[in-house]
Formats: C-alpha cells, structure tokens, sequence
C-alpha cells in the first residue's frame, strides 16, 4: 500500500509559480491538481511544462473540481486581500509567497479572516536572506525609538 500524496493547487502562473512547480514537481509525494491565474496564456504554458491536469480562472471552481489539501498564493501584493477573501472560504491550508497585505491595515484585515475561519496560513518570506534585507534589520535594531 502506497502512501497517499499531499493534493497542492498553485494560485499565479507567474515566475514565483514556475519556481514552485520546479519543486514540487520533484517530490514524488505530491501531487499538483490545478492551477488558477487571471490569465489563460501563463496557465497553459505551466500546464504544459508540469503535466498539470487542470486550469480554471476561479479559485471556487478550482477548489470544487479538485479539493486539494493545500495552495500556494504566488501573485503580485496587490491582489493579495482579494485573492484571500477567496481563498479563506476553503479548509485548505495556505501558503503565501508574498507578504500579507500592502500595508498594515490589509495585514490586519487578512489576519482577522484567518482566526475567524481557523486555518492555518504560512508565508514564504525568502526575502529575509536579502543582504539589503539584513542591511535595514541592523539599522532597525540600532534605533532605539519604540514607535516605529
């Protein structure tokens, strides 16, 4: 008896999806089950590339049709709030390639959707690795304001 494999569907056909895929194409205990962007053209060309069995232009129709364990969030911080109105409907777990929100008031309205649904949510800050990143967080950390 084989070991069931982890069902993940990608929102985003973008380059940050493609650097997933390359991933989690590899991993023989997953299975990719869809993939969900605005545009069909970038959707296709994954399709193609990772033998994705399906594309759709809603995350509800992709959610229904596939009913994956997890999704991975790889669109531009713009459409992040929208796209987690959406997504927070579903018993998946998340994965967020960018950070949450533009700013901190959509932080803290996405954070209120999270605990009012339950879910667990990840982000994928690889960012944080950035010289320029590790730069400001010395600079930070000498200032001795509070308030920020």
């Amino acid at each position: 008896m084989g070991l069931n494999k982890t069902k993940i569907a990608i929102i985003g056909a973008g380059y940050m999806a493609d650097e997933y895929l390359k991933v989690l194409s590899q991993l023989k205990n997953i299975e990719i089950v869809g993939i969900c962007n605005r545009t069909q053209k970038n959707s296709n060309k994954l399709k193609k590339k990772y033998k994705i069995p399906k594309i759709f232009n809603t995350i509800e129709k992709m959610y229904n049709a596939t009913k994956p364990d997890g999704v991975i969030i790889a669109v531009s911080p713009e459409i992040i709030k929208s796209i987690a109105q959406k997504i927070f409907k579903h018993p998946w777990k998340c994965l967020f390639e960018k950070p949450i929100g533009v700013n901190f008031k959509e932080s803290k309205f996405i954070n209120k959707l999270l605990n009012k649904n339950n879910l667990n949510s990840f982000i994928g800050l690889n960012r944080r690795f950035y010289a320029s990143t590790k730069y400001l967080l010395n600079e930070i950390s000498k200032d001795k304001l509070k308030n920020r």
